[in-house]
């Protein structure tokens, strides 16, 4: 059963317009990949030709059956996973020094912050020569743990996470632990 009030709702035509705008815009936004996505049932003639077709002539699925018979696809997929699990690792790190810096009080607390702050001014660039000398003495080099360490902790994500757990209050925590 449904209540209501008694007055009808008006649609507004300018509330109209900015649906069919936004509308259009998402189907603008999607056309890339839509595009991408047809083009891959495309022949090899058919995608380097001059004149352009959205929707393919003769359908084939030979890209699909390269990409799981020549390419080594699961390889790629399995690399690609252990960085992800790489990258909520370090998620996890950045979160819990982001928590401490903003809950707890310790000793140095302060410059310890300021120095991870100041680390965000060193450009990637001047890093780039060391870390690879460090990974290459710590026999890293072409592994996936030699490209995951280095973005383990960031200074930007842990200020960002310390921001955020300064807004939660004490008493909310308490309450967390109580429970």
């Amino acid at each position: 059963m449904i209540l209501t009030t008694g007055k009808k709702r008006r649609i507004r035509p300018w509330k109209v317009l900015v649906i069919a705008a936004l509308t259009i815009i998402g189907i603008a936004a999607l056309m890339p990949f839509i595009w991408m996505v047809l083009s891959s049932f495309k022949t090899d003639i058919e995608i380097t030709q001059k004149e352009l077709t959205f929707w393919p002539k003769n359908p084939t699925t030979a890209h699909y059956e390269d990409l799981f018979t020549r390419v080594n696809f699961g390889q790629y997929i399995k690399n690609n996973m252990i960085l992800v699990l790489f990258s909520f690792l370090g998620l996890l790190i950045n979160a819990m020094a982001g928590y401490g810096f903003a809950k707890f009080d310790f000793k140095g607390k302060t410059p310890l912050f300021m120095l991870v702050l100041a680390t965000i001014m060193i450009p990637s660039q001047v890093t780039l020569i060391p870390l690879y000398m460090m990974a290459h003495t710590l026999h890293l080099t072409n592994t996936l743990f030699g490209i995951a360490l280095p973005s383990l902790a960031g200074a930007y994500a842990i200020f960002l996470f310390r921001q955020f757990m300064g807004t939660i209050s004490d008493s909310l925590i308490e309450a967390a632990k109580l429970d």
